[in-house]
């Protein structure tokens, strides 16, 4: 599948389990982090929700929901805070739905939020990123009933941090990278008038102040997620249940 960004997903061929296990403990006691822990705590985080939604990393199209209830889980059992947010919710309404996490880490004792989707690359195809996906119909000729993906309304400026969410399926949450994330979603609204269409902008704070209340539910619990294979679970817990399938 061609992007209009150059998409290559964090792939960890050998995580550090022990590594990774420290972390989650200083999560878990409430500790700050480093700056490369964050990095190396959430780069984890987005690499084994995706390759358990699919190995070969490519295709995630309609898996937000599954991908933040994934996320959500793991983070709760770490005794975090995660919300759950919906573009629709969040936004607008008659906007392109999509399900996301933001989530609050202490970082060189500092809090500091972070947007999570690593799902968000589903949104970029160049086919469908294109002026051609504008739709109106003859019946109502002066109406967009269908829009290109959110893709196509980020900036030139704006597609570094694009790259950086999508490659790593999580982002520092700054205004700046909330204006593009929720301007890429506001401006797929559609019933407005196609003469009067212009690109639209939002203050990034107004969208941070949207994103860090919850507004939905979460698709599946820890134990569906569970039966369906799906579980991130952290790692003591991890290698215990290996333990024991080892044992039987």
């Amino acid at each position: 599948m061609a992007y209009i960004t150059n998409f290559e997903p964090i792939i960890i061929d050998d995580v550090n389990y022990d590594y990774l296990s420290g972390i989650e403990q200083k999560v878990k006691s409430g500790a700050a982090l480093t700056e490369e822990e964050t990095s190396f705590f959430l780069d984890n985080l987005g690499y084994f929700t995706r390759v358990k939604l699919n190995p070969e990393m490519i295709y995630f199209h309609n898996k937000c929901d599954t991908a933040q209830a994934m996320e959500y889980h793991y983070l709760k059992d770490l005794g975090l805070e995660p919300i759950p947010s919906m573009t629709q919710f969040a936004i607008t309404n008659h906007i392109i739905g999509h399900s996301f996490l933001v989530v609050k880490l202490l970082v060189e004792d500092q809090e500091r939020l972070y947007l999570l989707d690593p799902t968000y690359i589903q949104f970029f195809s160049q086919e469908d990123c294109s002026m051609q996906k504008f739709y109106v119909s003859a019946l109502s000729p002066d109406t967009i009933l269908a829009t290109p993906d959110p893709g196509f309304f980020i900036r030139e400026k704006q597609k570094g941090m694009a790259k950086f969410l999508l490659d790593h399926g999580y982002i520092l949450l700054t205004p700046e990278v909330a204006r593009m994330y929720g301007d890429s979603f506001f401006n797929t609204k559609v019933g407005v008038s196609k003469s009067n269409w212009r690109f639209q902008t939002i203050p990034g704070e107004v969208y941070i102040n949207a994103f860090t209340k919850p507004n939905c539910p979460i698709s599946k619990t820890k134990e569906e997620l569970e039966n369906e294979g799906l579980r991130v679970a952290p790692v003591e817990e991890m290698l215990l249940q290996r333990q024991k399938s080892h044992d039987i």
